[in-house]
């Protein structure tokens, strides 16, 4: 048996019960299903290449 949670509703839902208004009416989009959006997971599942490249660079300035 497997559970699922949609997360998005549970974090929403437990702002508002701390008193956070929640502005619900945006559209998430998931990178799986946005052809705008690089997936690994999707391009697994259609078998294609994974081509997906991440690079993240910290740079601190010297007072």
């Amino acid at each position: 048996m497997k559970i699922k949670l949609n997360l998005p509703k549970l974090a929403a839902d437990q702002l508002s019960a701390a008193g956070v208004i929640v502005d619900d009416t945006l559209s998430s989009s998931c990178s799986y299903t946005d052809d705008h959006y690089y997936s690994y997971r999707r391009q697994t599942h259609l078998q294609q290449p994974a081509t997906g490249r991440m690079a993240l660079v910290i740079v601190r300035v010297a007072a």
